[in-house]
């Protein structure tokens, strides 16, 4: 054994046995300043990842080996960067990237595109548009509040299990991880060289342990840098115009024939639930062409189930034109009530328009009203939200046949209603119309709306009595109270009943002192007297 190698292997144990020293990590390599490099010393100096800045733990050429061993055993990989702003993580996955299609092109004989997107909307488009063996590169994809990273990591599987035959590698470039099965390794900017030009890392396996360290030469792509940087500047120049806000850019078009195609889909395989609608979203993109495929990000994957799921819970009507005149005249009394009951099947939905308008202080009955597409569907719902029942709508309106209006406010009531009031409430305390679809998920697994770090759970009805109170278990707010109590925090109550009020009743309720139930009368939120 060398000298200066046996020199080095004992300082290592002796550091790893002095308690409280703190050994510089940098040298040539630099962070944007010098307490960033304070706190990286503090952090690495510690005995369990005193390990990483060994000797044998250069990691360089093993993490090129085992991308060249993917590449020819025709698999991908999926590395998520890291670390502090302005410390090269999108030039390091710059780098990597380009090493990628070096070895594709020596390895496979194969030329290979790289996709960059820093947004929602441009990476659903370019997952598309990705042949076998592209890379993608995705910069500091959106956290927005209440899913974000969290669904991010609950869903990005159903990417890759189409894209693991492709071929397809990924870089995810954020500030903070997050952790999911999928990664493979993950990278932790820790330094610049700028004399050099090289980038150093420390690279972490699927579990975030901490194995050792990189050093990556920066590309000499100059072409690829000025495009990396003009996208990037024209996405940071879209988010200040929208005064910091990141909006959910989904192709509309495209929104609706997924919709379309996943509905018909689930339909023909009797597939009505949440749970199976994303079951069968993995088997769908592998059975259907790529053009027809559902490859987005997966807050878009989950705006499309929740909208086939939310299609298959309001219901749907048809109405056969008839001639009222001459049913009333030529059908016998006795047989008029068998009539009725065929005026109505169940082939088309109730349609709600595409566009979505609201003003602040826009009453709920209007809301609805001018969300409906059908006119008379429309009326029947603004007519029993202002109070009034079935009976006395029928008797102001006779043209409106009686099972019409029985089977329609059956559907309206069903869920629609509990639908809409959640979209027109999200509206009310100020979720932007960018962020409506992505915030409002309409899921009976999560939290009904999470905005600005507060969790609302939001109840509707139309079937209480009007001196009747309502009351609603424990039970019914599990979302609310694990999302509360996993963010340290209290949720809100908000109930609504149009025959009682114009203006909905909220409570904050603590989630770790309620215990059983809570009643909502006329005026008041009460909660249960076990609450202390």
């Amino acid at each position: 054994m060398e000298q200066k190698e046996y020199t080095d292997k004992i300082r290592d144990y002796i550091n790893l046995i002095v308690p409280g020293r703190v050994k510089n990590r940098f040298n040539n390599f630099h962070l944007e300043d010098v307490i960033e490099e304070d706190s990286f010393n503090v952090r690495f100096s510690r005995p369990e990842n005193m390990h990483v800045f060994f000797k044998k733990n250069d990691y360089t050429n093993r993490l090129f080996k085992a991308i060249r061993t993917r590449l020819r055993h025709h698999s991908h990989i999926i590395i998520m960067i890291f670390g502090s702003t302005n410390s090269g993580k999108s030039e390091l996955a710059q780098s990597i990237a380009e090493r990628i299609r070096k070895y594709t092109k020596i390895i496979l004989k194969k030329e290979v595109k790289l996709h960059i997107v820093f947004d929602q909307s441009e990476y659903s488009k370019a997952l598309r548009k990705m042949e076998e063996g592209d890379v993608n590169i995705n910069d500091e994809l959106p956290h927005l509040s209440g899913v974000g990273s969290r669904t991010l990591t609950e869903n990005l599987d159903n990417i890759t299990m189409i894209t693991r035959a492709n071929m397809n590698s990924y870089f995810f470039v954020c500030p903070k991880p997050f952790e999911t099965d999928v990664i493979n390794y993950y990278i932790e900017t820790a330094g610049k060289d700028y004399k050099n030009r090289i980038i150093r890392g420390i690279l972490y396996d699927k579990e975030r342990n901490p194995l050792g360290r990189i050093y990556v030469k920066l590309h000499t792509n100059e072409t690829l840098r000025k495009e990396y940087q003009q996208q990037k500047m024209e996405n940071i120049k879209k988010l200040m115009s929208r005064a910091g806000l990141v909006p959910v850019e989904f192709d509309k078009d495209r929104l609706l024939k997924d919709i379309d195609n996943l509905y018909n889909w689930c339909s023909k395989q009797g597939l009505t639930t949440k749970v199976g609608i994303k079951t069968e979203l993995p088997f769908y993109n592998q059975v259907n062409k790529k053009e027809d495929r559902i490859e987005g990000i997966p807050s878009y994957q989950n705006a499309v189930i929740n909208k086939v799921y939310q299609r298959f819970k309001i219901g749907k009507v048809e109405y056969i034109k008839e001639n009222p005149e001459e049913q009333d005249n030529n059908i016998p009394l006795e047989n008029k009530k068998d009539q009725e009951k065929k005026v109505l099947t169940t082939t088309p939905i109730i349609k709600l328009k595409k566009e979505v308008k609201f003003k602040p202080g826009m009453p709920f009955q209007e809301f609805v009203f001018n969300r409906i597409e059908d006119q008379l569907i429309a009326f029947i719902a603004k007519e029993q939200l202002s109070g009034k029942s079935l009976r006395v709508i029928r008797k102001q309106n006779p043209i409106i046949r009686r099972s019409e209006l029985i089977t329609i406010s059956s559907q309206l009531r069903g869920t629609l209603y509990g639908f809409l009031f959640e979209d027109w409430y999200a509206l009310s305390i100020g979720v932007p119309l960018e962020f409506f679809n992505e915030i409002v998920q309409h899921s009976e697994h999560g939290a009904d709306i999470i905005w600005e770090d507060i969790v609302y759970s939001l109840k509707f009805t139309l079937k209480a009595k009007r001196n009747k109170a309502k009351t609603y278990k424990k039970a019914d707010f599990l979302p609310e109270i694990k999302e509360a109590l996993e963010r340290n925090t209290t949720f809100t109550f908000v109930f609504y009943n149009p025959n009682w009020s114009d203006v909905p009743l909220k409570k904050i309720i603590d989630p770790k002192t309620f215990r059983d139930r809570i009643t909502v009368d006329h005026t008041t939120i009460t909660v249960d007297p076990l609450q202390t």
